[in-house]
């Protein structure tokens, strides 16, 4: 794991993403590659406001430019290899586009904002989409520990191997690494065999099981994470269906609306 890309976009999110990915170049030793994305607003022409929007256009995409042009002044000054890209279109199918080669995408989770794309619905969509892992940022955030304590939220779901197998060489970064069972764990490799697939690779890990008491699993693994001064959260994105975990309120959609804690998604 090399190969950092990062979303640059002038949102309330960007700040605290670049500091996450630089970070995690660092801890890495890899390259960041940094796509800066102009969403172009849609704005309704009609008689009177022909040549309205193009202005409002051009603005959005100098604004947008300007912004990325002070990041890249900031990047000069740092110790991490990186290159840029800059791309028009949807921030999802821009960053989806050029990930190819990308080992690890690190995004946001602000909420919708008016006139601001939903950067946590960006992130579901790249989750779903890509085959490496997401790193998804809380706003307030600055910076990630990633030498320091990591908590895998396990439950033996396709999601939660894929997400194991992705993010090892991160974890092998890790101070400590917990894998957490809560015991609604219907099928697949138990906690025990994580365990031993992540030693197989040089990480040792602990585990630890707990019983739900019809306490939400999310509730459950946010608390775990306060408890053990887990520096991120590592999880299996959307074991159910996403159109079901959006009305009933699953796993993957609790923590990425609302965790405290920095994700470390895949599906």
């Amino acid at each position: 794991m090399k190969n950092v890309l990062l979303l640059v976009h002038a949102d309330p999110g960007q700040e605290a993403r670049f500091q996450a990915a630089l970070d995690l170049t660092r801890a890495l030793g890899g390259h960041l590659t940094c796509v800066d994305v102009f969403v172009p607003q849609v704005i309704a022409d009609n008689y009177y406001m022909g040549s309205g929007s193009a202005w409002a256009m051009a603005e959005g995409h100098d604004a947008e430019r300007r912004h990325g042009a002070q990041y890249r002044e900031r990047l000069a000054t740092e110790d991490v290899a990186w290159d840029w890209v800059d791309a028009t279109g949807g921030l999802g199918g821009r960053i989806e586009d050029e990930a190819g080669l990308a080992d690890v995408i690190v995004t946001s989770r602000e909420a919708d904002r008016l006139f601001e794309p939903n950067l946590q619905r960006v992130t579901e969509d790249v989750v779903l989409r890509r085959n490496q892992p997401v790193v998804a940022v809380p706003g307030d955030c600055t910076g990630i520990d990633w030498h320091g304590r990591a908590l895998v939220a396990w439950d033996g779901s396709d999601p939660a191997m894929a997400a194991l197998r992705g993010t090892t060489p991160m974890l092998a970064l890790a101070a400590d690494v917990e894998l957490f069972e809560v015991d609604d764990r219907l099928a697949g490799p138990s906690a025990e065999e994580a365990a031993r697939y992540l030693s197989r690779h040089g990480v040792p890990s602990t585990i630890e099981r707990v019983h739900s008491l019809h306490r939400a699993t999310a509730g459950l693994i946010e608390d775990r994470a306060d408890a053990t001064g887990a520096a991120y959260v590592v999880m299996g994105a959307y074991g159910h269906n996403r159109v079901r975990e959006r009305f009933l309120g699953g796993v993957t959609h609790q923590m990425v609306r609302g965790s405290r804690h920095p994700l470390v998604l895949a599906h």
